[in-house]
């Protein structure tokens, strides 16, 4: 583990009365995510396909935080529940500062043993699924004369990985959709990507078991092949990640738009 300095600054009320939408929120980054934007002070609006543990998440952000906080189910890929999403949190906050477009999946496998549906299906999440926040959100922070929003790209966006072709494809257009959205929202709307490398999450667990199925290599042989790679010498965790995208939508970060920041710990520098 690194030996570095881990004390935080205090961010605890950077966010106080602004209202955070963060997708796919009810485990994982997206989770994380929320959760920090509330201990710095934000009203957020948590949307999961799965509503049950959105509710939960919400309760939780109320509860222990002191913050508003609702719970939309919401499959991104839908445009008229994208647009519902949009409005409810408008109704009930007033208002929309961030929206951080985190909600994804991915299939693994080989090119020729994709099915067109699972690759469109992985589309649908990651690249629709960003547009239509983008789409529903613009308006309303263009009313509003400033916001700012943050897509989830990954690694992958930026290099080719084996058995992820359809993973690869669409979180490269996130970053392209990123930057035409930024030339389009400015200068009221600061519009950036925020590319993890390998974070430790259980979504991460199951790609490895996932390519341990389809190579044959013990899982932990194919996490530890990947780590000695790592030149910081240890996998993200989702704060890590969380806290990139809270920089990105703080007022410290006003000079940035348009960028794809890499949180991977030196796996990809560019």
């Amino acid at each position: 583990m690194s030996t570095e300095n881990q004390q935080r600054p205090d961010t605890s009320r950077e966010f106080a009365g602004e209202v955070f939408v963060v997708t796919g929120a009810a485990q994982g980054l997206g989770r994380e995510i929320a959760v920090e934007a509330a201990r710095r002070g934000a009203d957020v609006a948590v949307c999961d396909l799965d509503g049950d543990k959105a509710r939960a998440v919400a309760t939780e952000l109320g509860s222990a935080h002191g913050v508003r906080a609702l719970a939309q189910q919401c499959d991104v890929s839908a445009p008229a529940e994208v647009a519902a999403l949009a409005e409810r949190v408008v109704a009930e906050f007033g208002r929309i500062d961030h929206w951080i477009n985190n909600a994804g999946t991915l299939h693994i496998g080989p090119i020729v043993d994709t099915e067109p549906q699972a690759f469109r299906r992985v589309v649908d999440v990651n690249v629709t699924g960003v547009f239509l926040g983008m789409r529903a959100v613009l308006p309303i922070m263009k009313a509003q004369g400033r916001g700012s929003i943050v897509n989830l790209s990954s690694l992958a966006g930026k290099k080719g990985m084996v058995n992820l072709a359809g993973y690869c494809a669409s979180k490269a257009a996130v970053i392209s959709l990123t930057q035409t959205a930024a030339l389009e929202a400015a200068p009221e709307i600061r519009v950036n990507a925020v590319c993890p490398g390998v974070v430790n999450t259980e979504m991460q667990q199951r790609e490895y078991q996932i390519i341990s199925g389809l190579t044959g290599e013990d899982p932990k042989a194919i996490e530890q092949n990947w780590l000695k790679d790592m030149p910081l010498g240890e996998f993200q965790e989702p704060g890590d990640i969380a806290d990139a995208v809270c920089f990105l939508s703080s007022r410290r970060a006003r000079q940035i738009t348009g960028e794809a920041i890499n949180v991977n710990g030196g796996l990809l520098m560019d």
